[in-house]
Formats: structure tokens, C-alpha cells, sequence
């Protein structure tokens, strides 16, 4: 399932607390988004690189909207009061406040609403960034967003933790942000350099299965990705006359690809 969903970018205060990161997950009311944008039809996405059969971890679970878990978890990180506005405040006035960088379109601009709605309820101010696309492209790449909206194309069968991950796309040698590397959490720790290493490298199933069930473990425990929907099926109108190419060199069948116009024929 493409990792669809919001990147927090732990270098970015208030960011690099983990209760604020767990917050902002109990925050984000996608149920809602899925419930008015998509009538229900799509479902939650539970977790980051989900879908890879047996080297993704069933049991985990998005955190679900909740006003109070959400104040608990901010409450947690020193977000003891409310300004005039109702939004969250450290004890020296600092306002609970976090933007997220999209490229903006209609429907991204309607979905964001609902999610800034319902996260002030739980007392969190989220900044809409919408940005032309290559606009938002070019403030993630640089790492200079706060939280970006993003999905990333997957490529089956293994999953990819390295390009998210590793320290090697996160910082240079001398400690600065490193641009142009699809990290764009910035983060980077040696126990998730060594699992990401191994994911690429073992030799065996369970060796790959072991390291990627305990990095998407360690994603959803740190809450670096908040999981957003998936379509879990695909719908295609053709008027009758409409077929499937038959022939040696359009060999093919529907589910072989996400969708089948993706063949060109």
C-alpha cells in the first residue's frame, strides 16, 4: 500500500518531542476525511510500508482521532495551557502550532480543512502550507518543512526503509541537513541504519522479516509517520465496445497491474 499519509520532520521544534509527534497522530481525524471525501470507500492506512505480506507487521494499528488522548499526549510535552483562541500553550505563551506543506489542489485543500478542523478541537493549531507542486516538492527536498503530505510509489515485493531512514540521507558529514534524499522525516539513529542495511541485504526471508517488522515498529512507536487511507481496489468504466488487446504482444490480465490503463493500450 503506498505510504500515503503526513512526514513529520523531527528536526523541526516542536517536532523533535515525541509526545507532540504522538499527539498530532491522535489529532488527525482521517476517519472523517474518508467518512466525507472518499464516502467511505477507502479504508485507513495502519502503518508505514504496509502490505508487503509477510514482511509487514498485521498488528499494528493507527492511533485513532481522540481529543483526549491527543491533549494528554501534548500535555505530556509541556503544553499545560489555552491562549483566547483555544489552542494549547506552554507555560511561556508558546503556541501548540505545526504547518504541514502539501502541493495544493481542490482536493487536497478540502481534505487538509477537515484535518485542521478537528485538530483544533484537540488543541493544536495546523498551519496549511498548500504550495504549487514543484513549489512543495522543492521546500521537502530542502528539508525546510514542518510536516509534509506525501506518498511515495512502492515497489514490491520488499519493502525500502533505506531511503527514509538512514543517516546517510538525512545529514552530511558535518551534521547539516542533507537535501535532495527522500528523507524527509530527517531522521536518523544507528539501530535504524543496521535494520534498514539489513532489510536490503539479508540473505534469508526471515532475516528480511525480522529487521523490516521491527523498523515499522520502531516508526509507529516514535510516531515519525502518521498514517493517512488506501484504496484498496480499483474501479474501471468502459462503454461495450471497449475491449482488452488479445493478441501475443498485449498479453495480459487486469490484476497483474494497479490499473489497467497503466499498459497504454
Amino acid at each position: 500500500k503506498v505510504p500515503r499519509g503526513i512526514y513529520i520532520n523531527v528536526s523541526k521544534p516542536p517536532l523533535d518531542n515525541r509526545d507532540v509527534r504522538i499527539g498530532i497522530h491522535h489529532a488527525m481525524n482521517w476517519q472523517k476525511v474518508i467518512d466525507v471525501m472518499f464516502r467511505g470507500d477507502y479504508q485507513r492506512l495502519n502503518a508505514f510500508q504496509e502490505g508487503f505480506g509477510t514482511f509487514s507487521d498485521p498488528s499494528i494499528k493507527a492511533r485513532p482521532y481522540s481529543i483526549d488522548l491527543a491533549r494528554k499526549a501534548f500535555r505530556d510535552a509541556g503544553y499545560t495551557g489555552e491562549d483566547r483562541d483555544g489552542y494549547l500553550t506552554k507555560p511561556d505563551g508558546t503556541r501548540l502550532s505545526v504547518s504541514v506543506t502539501y502541493p495544493a489542489m481542490p482536493l487536497l485543500d478540502r481534505m487538509l480543512a477537515i484535518l485542521r478542523e478537528d485538530a483544533k478541537a484537540c488543541g493544536m493549531e495546523l498551519r496549511l502550507d498548500g504550495l504549487e507542486f514543484t513549489v512543495a516538492y522543492k521546500k521537502e527536498m530542502q528539508k525546510q518543512h514542518e510536516m509534509a503530505f506525501s506518498s511515495w510509489l512502492v515497489t514490491p515485493p520488499l519493502p525500502d526503509y533505506y531511503q527514509y531512514l538512514h543517516s546517510t540521507t538525512a545529514r552530511d558529514e558535518k551534521g547539516n541537513l542533507k537535501p535532495q534524499t527522500n528523507n524527509l522525516f530527517v531522521w536518523s539513529r544507528p539501530d535504524t541504519d543496521a535494520l534498514s542495511e539489513k532489510v536490503r541485504t539479508g540473505a534469508t526471508v526471515e532475516e528480511v522479516k525480522d529487521a523490516a517488522w521491527k523498523l515499522q515498529n520502531i516508526m509507529h512507536d516514535e510516531a515519525i509517520f502518521a498514517p493517512g487511507y488506501s484504496g484498496d481496489f480499483v474501479r474501471v468504466g468502459s462503454w461495450r465496445w471497449v475491449k482488452w488487446p488479445d493478441s501475443e504482444n498485449t498479453r495480459f490480465c487486469p490484476p497483474v497491474v494497479f490499473d489497467p490503463h497503466e499498459v497504454f493500450v
